[in-house]
């Protein structure tokens, strides 16, 4: 006796099919979901990117010229960055960014000063400052980016944009010098004056963040960027600085948390 092959009912003969059909889009909609929504990011790091910073100075004492001069390394340091942004349009996100560098380095202010006694025969004189002369960034970058997903969890965006840095830099402005006592061979310096500039300056930022998505909404990512601006601080009157404009920003290096929130539009 033979037997006939058992038939499906005709509800879940539909329901395959329906789940057949919707499958793929369900499949694109978890890979792309990563692009949806606003998203922020923390991020610590480190900008590596530094350049020398030199003072210098001259004024008159016993009738001769006395000449001071110092310098320092300025830019590097630990970094501290935090960025949201909205996604307009498909893989396409509005987003701007806000870091902060904040340093301390020390310096030690050399000089030549001419003798009481005897013309033409300079003496010279140091003085250490401790890590006390802060140089300070405050960048804020906007900038368009676009998500490319690798996985259902890991993605890769790409940035660019304007900067814009507010840079705040300690400088020497002066010093005083020890009294004077016989047999007037040598000289001290007994400190110094300083004086804080704070320019703005304008550039630009591009790099990459690349993300794993722990669960749908909570992340962890690592951050490459480079950002360049040139500012000139201002001089204290009679001291000129070398060079006269450097460059702010450069090559930064970190990485955080990724916080993901669904579409709002």
């Amino acid at each position: 006796m033979s037997h006939s092959a058992t038939s499906l009912p005709p509800a879940r003969v539909a329901g395959l099919l329906l789940c057949g059909l919707l499958m793929p889009s369900i499949v694109t909609a978890q890979s792309s979901g990563l692009t949806d929504g606003t998203f922020i990011s923390v991020n610590g790091g480190f900008q590596p990117s530094e350049q020398i910073l030199k003072e210098s100075w001259t004024k008159a004492v016993y009738g001769e010229t006395a000449s001071f001069d110092t310098n320092r390394k300025v830019g590097s340091g630990g970094l501290f960055e935090v960025s949201g942004g909205v996604r307009v349009w498909r893989n396409v996100s509005a987003a701007v960014g806000v870091s902060v560098l904040n340093t301390s380095r020390a310096a030690t202010i050399n000089g030549t000063v001419p003798s009481p006694l005897y013309y033409n025969s300079a003496r010279s004189a140091t003085h250490s400052l401790a890590s006390d002369l802060e140089h300070r960034q405050l960048g804020v970058h906007l900038m368009a980016v676009y998500v490319y997903p690798i996985t259902e969890t890991i993605d890769v965006a790409f940035f660019g944009g304007p900067s814009i840095f507010k840079v705040s830099q300690d400088l020497v402005s002066g010093e005083t010098l020890g009294a004077e006592a016989s047999p007037f061979d040598a000289i001290s310096i007994n400190g110094v004056t300083r004086t804080t500039s704070q320019k703005t300056g304008i550039g630009g930022n591009v790099g990459v963040d690349v993300t794993y998505m722990l669960t749908d909404m909570i992340g962890v990512g690592g951050l490459i960027r480079y950002t360049a601006a040139s500012i000139s601080p201002d001089a204290p009157d009679g001291v000129t600085i070398t060079p006269t404009s450097f460059d702010v920003g450069g090559l930064q290096v970190g990485g955080g948390l990724r916080l993901r929130f669904p579409s709002f539009f």
